[in-house]
């Protein structure tokens, strides 16, 4: 995907579900315009392979931008049978977290800001299903990423949820910038994560500073019942940007995940590339899971 006509600047870091029943494609990427303004699209395809065939592109946002300057970085998750989109809600000059919520993909009801207030805020997923009874989520604040668990999603717009863990962040850390050489300026969740046998895969990005900005994308497993744990990450980037279209207008390096599918024992990769398109690749499931190498405490 890419920009469609001289008004759209970038089409770029979507949000994705996949029906594997119906090989169907939902695709909700973030739309800029040529005045800096982002909106959240709407679009559908199918594998054909292992490529991706987009079938329809809806021409408007599918959903308004409630008041703030643009929307930005959607991820669509599934929590017993009902959909969750989360994405940058960002008013021109603080990133916050907004939701929304869908029954069938396509009619989205937006819910509110769910991050705290007095920090910037960006790259929220959220698990597929509860652990130990409790839903579980990923913040970016920067540079690092946090894991929040909650009882209700209606807690996460309490200032009486939030006061006391920003208090205590450090217990909340799952990992660090500067962990790894190519993550030394940031770290963020990229895909809401994929059970498997081995842990929760969890796709992220992760960004360098050299003489220019190079995001590239990892993944890390995390213990089942207790996702805290991380049991492997993999200590080079599974992706890095070396095609011409994965260069930024800002001469910026971006390969930065924002999906990832599991389908005939491969795993798929949708990444924003550039900061103006969408890229596609895959690599096999079992492969992804063996670079994750064992973090030792």
């Amino acid at each position: 995907m890419k920009p469609r006509n001289a008004s759209e600047h970038g089409v770029f870091n979507p949000g994705a579900f996949y029906d594997g029943k119906n090989n169907k494609l939902y695709l909700f990427p973030r739309v800029e315009n040529i005045e800096g303004i982002s909106t959240i699209g709407y679009a559908e395809g199918h594998f054909q392979g292992n490529e991706i065939v987009i079938d329809y592109w809806k021409k408007d946002p599918i959903m308004h931008n409630n008041g703030f300057h643009s929307l930005e970085d959607p991820r669509v998750t599934q929590i017993d049978g009902r959909f969750y989109l989360t994405c940058t809600a960002y008013d021109g000059r603080n990133a916050r977290v907004a939701i929304a919520e869908s029954d069938d993909l396509e009619n989205w009801a937006y819910k509110g800001i769910i991050s705290p207030d007095s920090i910037d805020s960006k790259n929220v997923i959220l698990f597929p299903e509860k652990v130990n009874r409790s839903f579980c989520s990923i913040f970016r604040f920067i540079p690092d990423m946090y894991l929040f668990s909650f009882r209700s999603l209606e807690n996460l717009d309490s200032s009486a949820f939030w006061n006391p863990r920003l208090k205590k962040l450090e217990k909340h850390v799952l990992l660090r910038a500067g962990t790894e050489p190519w993550m030394n300026y940031r770290v963020g969740a990229g895909a809401p994560p994929i059970k498997t046998e081995k842990g929760w895969l969890l796709v992220h990005h992760g960004a360098e500073a050299k003489e220019r900005i190079v995001y590239c994308a990892g993944a890390m497993l995390l213990d089942l019942e207790n996702p805290r744990k991380i049991l492997g990450r993999t200590k080079k980037p599974l992706i890095k940007p070396g095609e011409k279209w994965e260069t930024s207008r800002e001469n910026k390096k971006v390969v930065f995940p924002t999906a990832a599918i599991v389908k005939d024992e491969n795993l798929h990769f949708i990444y924003g590339a550039g900061d103006w398109c969408v890229g596609h690749t895959f690599m096999p499931l079992e492969e992804v899971i063996r670079r994750c190498e064992p973090v030792y405490t």
